[in-house]
C-alpha cells in the first residue's frame, strides 16, 4: 500500500513538472510569435 502511494506521488510530481515545462514552452513560443509579428508589421510599414 505504501509503495503504491509513493509511486503515485512520484507520478503526480512528474506530471506536474511536465505540465509546468509545457506551460513554459507555450509561453516562450507565444513570446517568439509576438516578436515575429511585431517585426513583420514594422517591416511591412517600412516597405509601404
Amino acid at each position: 500500500m505504501i509503495n503504491t502511494t509513493r509511486t503515485s506521488a512520484r507520478q503526480i510530481a512528474k506530471q506536474y513538472t511536465l505540465t509546468n515545462k509545457l506551460a513554459e514552452t507555450d509561453n516562450a513560443l507565444a513570446s517568439i510569435n509576438e516578436a515575429i509579428m511585431r517585426d513583420f508589421k514594422i517591416n511591412i510599414l517600412g516597405f509601404l
